[in-house]
């Protein structure tokens, strides 16, 4: 059975190696759970970011040195609909579009749309 930290504990180590504060609603962390091996860096970014991005939550920082954590917003779901044409009006078959700052995308058919 693999040996376990809080959440809460995990905060507090990150607090001292990195000479910062973190504030966060106990509501948040309560019953969350690390591998007690927890390594903490140099970096206090990425350091937050290997404990958070399970939870999903994610941190601000505010002032010098205090952290806010909170929960990290979802993404909504949805459809985009369109048709890509050149300077004719006619559709482009097989175009392929990304979402800009994305993985995200699609090719057209064979209309364009």
């Amino acid at each position: 059975m693999q040996k376990t930290i809080s959440l809460r504990k995990a905060f507090s180590l990150l607090q001292k190696a990195h000479h910062i504060h973190i504030v966060y609603d106990e509501a948040l962390v309560k019953g969350k759970t690390l591998p007690s091996k927890l390594q903490v860096s140099n970096n206090l970014s990425d350091d937050l970011w290997r404990i958070l991005r399970k939870y999903s939550l994610t941190f601000e920082v505010v002032g010098e040195n205090t952290i806010v954590i909170m929960p990290r917003h979802q993404t909504k779901k949805g459809v985009i609909k369109g048709k890509i044409t050149n300077e004719h009006g006619e559709g482009i078959a097989g175009a392929q579009v990304i979402i800009e700052g994305t993985t995200f995308g699609a090719a057209a058919n064979l209309g364009g749309e």
